[in-house]
């Protein structure tokens, strides 16, 4: 329930489905004005049919109190703002997501000429799939319209645009300034404006800038901080033009800097692979996925361009070279130059870099040789002119030394026993492990029932880890544990490392339930420090 609404749960007898039904608070029923504009505008939102938007079934008047009511969409997930206040900031990738569907929703409203003008995470729901569904379009119409002030619309006075605070033409980009409160509270855990009262917070955003989002978090994109931060901008016009936009630049940005959607068990792309892979050993190392690419193809297609830039009749001159580069690097090759060190021409096509184990190369004879038949000596001659020069020597390549590598030595990973444990804190343990090395399937199993339908996997464990290469448990211990009550609390100090950005360490606890004689993970209490 909220200052205007209360909301249940109801079942459609007629079409055999559960329902969310708001009903509007007594004392707004007496305001006439007040009936007629939230029936318009619950008439013109249930218009909107997008996947991003709850959709309104029906309109109504309940015969026992007179009050007006909405039959809407039941969506089975938390809102945002549970989520933050149980887990504070968020991935990036999915506060990132967060932003491109709320975006696309408010896009699609605005193009049917609805403005929502109550945009905070209250109304931002997160259904089973992971899917942001925006609710509420156009009943805030209704009471800022008749000058009704109510609990709930004090209340997302942090989330306000300053022409709603001065009292000034509300607009689309009023719907986009308050997106921007809601990613900068997503990426940082914390709100772009606070305050004593409703009052100070509304006023507070007309005197001051929120800090940079980056000083809170240096893992944040600078793309995506200034995004954010246009979102943001006091004067309407200084902001992104529209919600699609908006949506189009985090799209972008996803790809460009986040390694676009990544889900469970996906693999990078083909076209942008390229010849050199470098491993990144680690404790517990996810393996295959942990790698990092070097060159493009964008690359290899601008070396084919400047290739093509050389004038006309120097190829057989740079073929001779060719040749003459070719036979020297053989003979190196077989007297054992010494030239093979880290990070030289030899070691990037023969060695590899993250192996300890010696490269197989072809070795000189203990007899010796004129010089290597990879390079033809040249003919002597016995009367020559000191005008006329010795003939230029022909080199002649032959094949190189096929290359036989060992095979890279791998990290010994503990093995990790699948399923909960008899101990809670064994169960947390194992958890951990799993998703460092990606096993998400696995580590889904160590959740309660209960834990999996308020957190989805889908979105707080796949892909949440995939840029993970290692996690150190620096403590963990049972601080309590009952077997009457099946309940226990498993305090954790742990420190993540990432693919980029500095070492992030966790500290809280998680409570555990027992079932079936094994401990479950049931619910986090976890801050970044």
């Amino acid at each position: 329930q909220g200052g205007m609404a209360v909301v249940h749960l109801a079942h459609d007898e007629l079409l055999d489905r559960d329902v969310a039904v708001k009903v509007l608070r007594p004392g707004f029923a007496d305001d006439p004005e007040f009936v007629e504009r939230f029936r318009r505008e619950a008439r013109h939102a249930a218009s909107l049919h997008h996947p991003n938007i709850v959709t309104i079934y029906d309109t109504g008047i309940d015969p026992d109190t007179g009050s007006d009511y909405i039959v809407m969409q039941l969506v089975h997930g938390p809102d945002l703002q549970k989520i933050l206040e149980r887990s504070g900031p968020q991935a990036l990738g999915f506060a990132v997501r967060i932003g491109i569907e709320t975006a696309r929703a408010l896009s699609f409203a605005h193009e049917h000429g609805i403005i929502h003008r109550d945009i905070k995470p209250a109304n931002i729901l997160i259904d089973g799939d992971g899917e942001v569904r925006v609710a509420d379009f156009g009943i805030a119409r209704a009471a800022t319209d008749t000058g009704a002030t109510t609990g709930g619309m004090i209340g997302s006075a942090q989330y306000a645009s300053p022409e709603q605070v001065m009292g000034e033409e509300v607009g689309p980009r009023s719907d986009l300034y308050s997106l921007g409160v809601v990613l900068y509270e997503a990426l940082t855990g914390v709100r772009a404006f606070d305050g004593p009262s409703p009052a100070a917070v509304a006023l507070g955003r007309l005197r001051v800038k929120p800090r940079p989002i980056r000083s809170l978090d240096p893992t944040v994109p600078g793309s995506l901080e200034h995004l954010v931060m246009r979102l943001l901008e006091r004067r309407p016009e200084l902001r992104p033009a529209s919600a699609g936009e908006v949506a189009a630049e985090l799209d972008g940005l996803r790809v460009r800097d986040l390694g676009g959607v990544r889900r469970a068990g996906s693999r990078p792309r083909d076209g942008v692979r390229t010849a050199a892979v470098v491993a990144t050993p680690s404790a517990w190392s996810p393996g295959p996925r942990d790698e990092t690419i070097v060159g493009t193809e964008d690359g290899r297609r601008r070396r084919r361009r400047r290739a093509a830039l050389l004038p006309a009749g120097m190829g057989p001159a740079v073929l001779a070279i060719a040749l003459l580069v070719t036979g020297t690097v053989g003979a190196m090759i077989v007297f054992g130059n010494g030239d093979r060190r880290e990070g030289g021409v030899l070691d990037q096509t023969l060695q590899q870099p993250t192996s300890a184990a010696a490269v197989v190369i072809a070795t000189p004879s203990p007899t010796p040789s004129p010089l290597p038949a990879l390079v033809a000596a040249p003919t002597p001659t016995p009367t020559a002119s000191p005008t006329t020069p010795p003939p230029t020597p022909t080199p002649v390549a032959r094949p190189r030394p096929k290359v036989t590598p060992r095979p890279t030595a791998r990290p010994t990973l503990r093995p990790v026993t699948a399923g909960p444990a008899r101990d809670p804190a064994e169960t947390v343990d194992r958890f951990y492990r799993l998703v460092v090395i990606h096993d998400y399937k696995a580590a889904a199993t160590l959740w309660s029932a209960r834990m999996r339908a308020e957190y989805p996997p889908s979105r707080y464990i796949d892909g949440r880890f995939d840029a993970t290469t290692r996690i150190d448990v620096n403590r963990l211990r049972i601080d309590q544990m009952s077997v009457a009550r099946r309940q226990a609390v498993v305090y954790i100090d742990i420190v993540e490392y990432r693919r980029s950005g500095a070492p992030r360490r966790w500290i809280g606890t998680w409570d555990l339930v027992l079932i079936n004689g094994a401990w479950l993970m049931d619910e986090p209490h976890l801050r970044g420090v």
